[in-house]
C-alpha cells in the first residue's frame, strides 16, 4: 500500500512539473514533428529538445545522414545561452566510432548537456547549438543552430 502511494504521489509530481521544448529556427517543418535543414555533404533532422522545468540537463539529439564523399565526424558540440556555455557529452565517451557518420548513412547523435542549476535558470529565452565537425580529413567547421524557448 505504502509503495502504491508513493509512485502515486511520484507520478503526481512528474505530472505537474511543466516543461520546456526548444525548436529550431529557420528550419523545415516535416511532417512528421521533426525540422531539418540541409548543410554542405549533409542532412540535419532534430525534434524538439523537451526537458523539465526542474530538470538539469538537456538532450537533444540530431539524426544526421552523411550525403557527402566522405565520412563526417562530429568533434564537439556547445550550447550557449544566458551568456554561458555548456559543452557536451557526446555518446561513446567520444570515441570517434560512436560519432562517425559514414557515407550515405544516417546516424542519430545524442548528446547530454548538464546544468548546476535547473533548466529555467540556466537557459534563456533561446539559446545557441553549435555542433563541430569535419568531413573527411578537411579542416573543422561547424554548424549554429539557434533555437527558441516555447
Amino acid at each position: 500500500m505504502r509503495l502504491a502511494f508513493a509512485f502515486g504521489l511520484l507520478a503526481l509530481s512528474l505530472a505537474c512539473d511543466p516543461g520546456h521544448a526548444f525548436y529550431p529556427q529557420g528550419w523545415r517543418q516535416d511532417r512528421d514533428g521533426w525540422w531539418s535543414t540541409d548543410a554542405p555533404g549533409f542532412k540535419v533532422r532534430l525534434t524538439a529538445s523537451i526537458t523539465l522545468i526542474g530538470s538539469h540537463s538537456l538532450s537533444p539529439e540530431p539524426e544526421i545522414t552523411n550525403t557527402s564523399p566522405e565520412p563526417l565526424t562530429i568533434e564537439r558540440a556547445e550550447l550557449e545561452s544566458n551568456g554561458s556555455v555548456f559543452k557536451a557529452t557526446l555518446p561513446g565517451q567520444g570515441q570517434p566510432q560512436w560519432r562517425t557518420v559514414d557515407v550515405g548513412k544516417t546516424v542519430r547523435l545524442p548528446l547530454r548537456f548538464e546544468f548546476a542549476r535547473p533548466v529555467s535558470e540556466a537557459l534563456g529565452p533561446t539559446l545557441q547549438l553549435r555542433v563541430f565537425y569535419r568531413m573527411g580529413e578537411h579542416p573543422p567547421e561547424v554548424l549554429e543552430v539557434t533555437c527558441a524557448r516555447s
